[in-house]
Order: structure tokens, then C-alpha cells, then sequence
């Protein structure tokens, strides 16, 4: 409502509460809900037999064998030995590589608990 509101009021007045400042009063109600009661359990149902049946291997058919002539004998060639002195291979000297590991961290120490 606009009925009651003045929008240029001769006076206006402003008065202090009587009694200090005014208390209410609240109410608070507190209900304790409860879970709906639980369906009957409904009685198992087997898990379904999965039956795998493969098919049977397809059966290889026999090796076709495809034979050449064998190759002719070379001519005999006449056999010549030569025999030649030839300097020994000189050794290329081994070379050393040394690796040096990190130490292993210490082991940590036992934990022993006793109640």
C-alpha cells in the first residue's frame, strides 16, 4: 500500500523505542529424520554361463613342391698353390675405461613398534 504514505509530510516524528531495545522471540523445532526403511533383499540371480566355443581350425592343404633341374658341375680347373709370407697384423693396444659408481644410499634404519 501507497494509501497511508505521504510523499511530503508537514511533520514528521521520530520516536524512541519505550523500553530499550525490543527482543523477539524465536521458536526452533529440531526433527530427527529417517532414513526409508530398506526394500527386503530379493533373492540372488546366478550370473549368466558363458559358453566360448571356437570353431575348428580350417585344415592346411598339402605342400605344393615346385622342383628345378639341379645346376650343371663347373669345369674341372686346373689346381695351382701359392703360397705367400705376409706380415703379421700389428695389435692395436686395448684401451681401459674405468666407471666409478655413486655409493649406494645407507639402508634406513629399523622401525621396531612395540604396544
Amino acid at each position: 500500500g501507497e494509501i497511508f504514505r505521504e510523499p511530503n509530510p508537514l511533520e514528521l516524528i521520530r520516536r524512541p523505542p519505550a523500553q530499550g531495545p525490543i527482543t523477539c522471540r524465536q521458536n526452533i523445532s529440531v526433527s530427527f529424520l529417517q532414513p526409508p526403511p530398506v526394500p527386503p533383499p530379493r533373492p540372488p540371480v546366478p550370473p549368466p554361463l558363458v559358453i566360448r566355443q571356437r570353431a575348428p581350425p580350417l585344415s592346411t592343404p598339402a605342400s605344393l613342391i615346385l622342383r628345378e633341374r639341379p645346376p650343371r658341375t663347373p669345369a674341372p680347373i686346373s689346381s695351382k698353390m701359392i703360397i705367400k709370407k705376409l706380415p703379421s697384423i700389428p695389435v692395436t693396444p686395448r684401451s681401459v675405461i674405468v666407471e666409478r659408481y655413486s655409493a649406494t644410499p645407507a639402508r634406513p634404519r629399523d622401525i621396531i613398534i612395540e604396544r
